[in-house]
């Protein structure tokens, strides 16, 4: 009977996906993200069919299901109310030198850290389980790849990312454009890149892929045909490249985790569980669990500024509420999962209504043009959305104050 219920869960999916399409007629970032969690659902129901994971996970209930498929569902829902075709245009006034001049920053700080990595890293990486025996390593990776000047430039655009993103596509939207510097952008972008493949971070590599991707979809009415047929094929040259990277790293992580450990995994069990491991926990583990994390997990830095007493090393923090819930707190159970851990199945039901005012009140904030910082609080609504079909990508200490360091740049910048 649980088989028919994933089953049944991965057609629930599937149905918002051609529903969206005949609506919209065209591949946007709404069709992306609906996608996605098609592709988990289906997943789910890959994984679940692989031998005895039923066995590790018996406790599906049809309920479960319903609710996770009402929150996703609604938090994606403003993306199927709103036109996201009236976007003309960037706005850029009174700050389009400032925009050019960071957008060259960006390059020229990449210059001595894409030189350092380049010479430390070979294709010999790629060969065995190197690159997963780096992902699961204790050690700074910065600290590794750079040093001296190289160090310090890296540092300074590292929690960048998304803004160099935003100014990548912004040099595209621009009426007169400046080749020369549109290129050389691809030298930072090159270097974040290489930088999570030579950490083993295959959701790393995975974040800029959807950062991009969704960026040149929300933003493609912007760009003039000819520029978008450049980015439909530096797109086709830049998937091919992630697809075989993230393998690469996949079967690096698989024989890593299959030699550490005395194991029967197999390839695609493993890619099955990356995929669907999300609903599968959420249903048998986050739903019958009685006991909550009380923001620790989404809001700990807000927590933390307002003078709550929070556990900052990830280390102890993993084991205290280990110990607490009796289940794993750093495993996969979708964004809707982290925050049932945090806030309960009400909690939770209050969370996705505020989350869906505000995604959709951001998205018809603008009529034909958008600022830079609103293509920041979207570019992190998207990272949110699309890593949601594993967890909430920002539910760590670290990276909420990164996030919030992002939000401050681009409000000062703005």
């Amino acid at each position: 009977m649980n088989h028919v219920l994933v089953a049944i869960n991965a057609i629930a999916y599937i149905i918002p996906l051609i529903l969206y399409y005949k609506k919209k007629r065209q591949i946007d970032i709404g069709f992306l993200f609906y996608m996605i969690f098609a592709v988990s659902a289906i997943g789910s129901f890959w994984y679940y069919s692989q031998e005895d994971v039923d066995l590790y996970y018996p406790n599906i209930e049809l309920s479960a299901f319903i609710y996770l498929w009402l929150m996703i569902n609604f938090c994606l829902l403003p993306l199927y109310q709103t036109n996201l075709r009236k976007i003309t245009y960037i706005d850029d006034r009174g700050i389009a030198p400032l925009l050019d001049g960071l957008s060259i920053m960006f390059v020229v700080l990449s210059l001595l850290p894409i030189v350092s990595l380049l010479s430390k890293v070979s294709l010999s990486m790629f060969v065995g389980n190197d690159l997963g025996r780096m992902y699961e390593s204790d050690a700074d990776k910065s600290a590794l790849y750079f040093s001296g000047i190289s160090k310090y430039c890296f540092a300074l655009i590292r929690r960048f990312e998304d803004i160099l993103i935003i100014l990548f596509f912004y040099q595209l939207s621009k009426a007169k454009k400046n080749w020369a510097l549109i290129n050389a952008m691809w030298l930072p972008i090159g270097l974040f890149v290489l930088f999570k493949v030579a950490s083993g971070s295959r959701g790393g590599v995975m974040s800029t892929f959807i950062a991009f991707f969704a960026m040149a979809l929300f933003l493609r009415n912007t760009f003039e045909q000819k520029t978008f047929a450049y980015i439909r094929k530096i797109g086709v040259v830049f998937t091919s490249f992630i697809i075989v990277v993230v393998s690469a790293i996949s079967i690096s992580r698989f024989f890593f985790s299959v030699s550490a450990a005395s194991s029967r995994a197999t390839l695609d069990r493993w890619i099955s569980q990356y995929l669907g491991e999300g609903m599968v926990r959420f249903n048998d583990t986050v739903w019958n669990n009685d006991i909550l994390m009380n923001g620790d997990q989404n809001i700990i830095f807000l927590k933390h500024l307002l003078g709550f007493d929070v556990i900052e090393n990830y280390d102890t923090f993993m084991m205290f509420y280990e110990a607490k819930l009796g289940l794993p707190v750093n495993v996969f159970y979708t964004f809707v999962g982290d925050w049932v851990l945090d806030f309960g199945i009400i909690g939770t039901i209050v969370v996705t209504v505020l989350f869906y005012i505000l995604f959709k009140k951001l998205l018809n904030s603008y009529k034909s043009g958008v600022n830079i910082l609103q293509l920041t609080i979207l570019m992190i609504i998207f990272h949110f959305i699309g890593f949601g079909f594993a967890a909430n990508v920002y539910r760590t200490i670290f990276i909420q104050k990164d996030t919030m360091i992002l939000i401050i740049f681009a409000v000062v910048i703005y």
